[in-house]
């Protein structure tokens, strides 16, 4: 941070018009707390997100004045939000990692004019703070905006955290720990512990707007992303027009059976713009829970399209999105029920501490890990999935 300030006043300091200086004020971290992603087109994680906000004060802000540099009094102050997050990725594939992403928002600017600015400001029918904010802004845009991604080679399944004392944030901890778990392997309980999702059909069915035209196209060729919580499916298909059904003929998708609280979430994407990337254009989502032995049968996922309304003047009604039913998936999901039974591996972890330093400077909570004898048990340790440590 010392270092990204310096460069601020430095490029600030060559200015011509306006020139200022720029410092950290204060620094504030919140506590570590526990959340999820919220994608609606993709499985989603939990991790632990640790919140700060750094304030800095602009000042010794000096105007060009026929060469002469002269100070004008002004200060400004700046909010920037930072959050640090810590996932275990890929725990669902056996060999998960920790891993390091910081989001960092572009710093707010305040408006908080000073009384002789706001004096000067008046004579001057506002031009002296809008002239003044606008170089400001073009100075502090240097301040670079890095959201990064590092994985670190700590092994992992579970995440969690423990705030220890809720009134200070300095004993907070990130604990992980890597419970590999073995099962009773018979063939009747391996028969058990699965669910398998077929991928039968996907039928296009006929959407229009308002004013009769097809949507999106007369003649598509999507390709077609599912997802069986973190199992997933990817295939590219052959031209379809409306009324027509492809029969898929895949592989089914092998899921273990989740814990007894967790629910099978099955994911549909269709993919418009296939040469462009892979960024769904039109997605749905199925829940099935263990009450329902996890939707056991033949299934319908219905994938809806959209179409914009555009604003009425003459009655005020806004822009709306207005959704159509385009295409039906059919699937089979087989699934013998939740008659999982596991034991924890008898060979113990060893605890150990990674200190912040490692990490990243900005970090101030220890991330620890979590072995399995010695250890009271932390109701806050959590798969990354949401079950608890304990039911995995």
């Amino acid at each position: 941070m010392d270092k990204t300030i310096a460069a601020v006043n430095a490029n600030a300091a060559q200015q011509p018009s306006v020139r200022a200086k720029v410092r950290v004020e204060s620094f504030t971290v919140f506590g570590a707390q526990m959340s999820a992603t919220t994608y609606t087109d993709r499985p989603n994680h939990r991790h632990v997100g640790i919140p700060y906000m750094v304030g800095y004060k602009v000042y010794d802000v000096r105007k060009n004045v026929g060469g002469s540099w002269v100070a004008t009094g002004v200060t400004r102050n700046l909010s920037q939000s930072i959050t640090i997050k810590i996932f275990c990725d890929r725990w669902e594939t056996g060999n998960g990692l920790l891993k390091l992403v910081t989001a960092i928002d572009r710093p707010y600017m305040e408006p908080n004019q000073g009384t002789i600015e706001q004096i000067v400001d008046f004579f001057l029918n506002g031009h002296l703070t809008n002239f003044i904010d606008n170089q400001v802004r073009q100075q502090i845009s240097s301040i670079p905006i890095m959201n990064t991604s590092t994985n670190l080679q700590f092994a992992c399944n579970t995440l969690g955290r423990n705030q220890i004392d809720p009134a200070t944030t300095k004993d907070d901890v990130i604990v992980y720990s890597d419970h590999q778990s073995r099962t009773v392997a018979t063939a009747a309980t391996a028969a058990l512990n699965r669910i398998d999702v077929k991928l039968i059909s996907l039928k296009r069915l006929v959407a229009r707007d308002l004013r009769g035209a097809v949507l999106y196209q007369p003649t598509e060729t999507p390709a077609l992303e599912v997802y069986a919580n973190t199992q997933v499916f990817y295939r590219p298909l052959s031209a379809i027009q409306e009324g027509q059904e492809i029969a898929l003929n895949a592989q089914p998708l092998t899921v273990r059976t989740p814990g007894s609280n967790e629910p099978l979430v099955l994911v549909a994407n269709i993919i418009q713009n296939v040469a462009v990337g892979t960024q769904p254009t039109d997605s749905a989502f199925a829940v099935f829970g263990p009450t329902t032995n996890y939707g056991n049968g033949t299934r319908t996922i219905r994938i809806q399209k959209f179409y914009t309304v555009p604003a009425d003047p003459r009655t005020g009604a806004k822009p709306r999105l207005v959704p159509v039913d385009a295409y039906d998936l059919i699937v089979q999901i087989v699934s013998a029920g939740n008659l999982t039974t596991t034991l924890e591996s008898a060979t113990p972890q060893t605890p150990g501490t990674v200190q912040p330093g490692l990490l990243n400077q900005g970090v101030q909570g220890t991330i620890r890990k979590r072995g399995l004898e010695g250890d009271p048990s932390d109701p806050s340790t959590v798969h990354p999935s949401g079950a608890s440590a304990e039911t995995k």
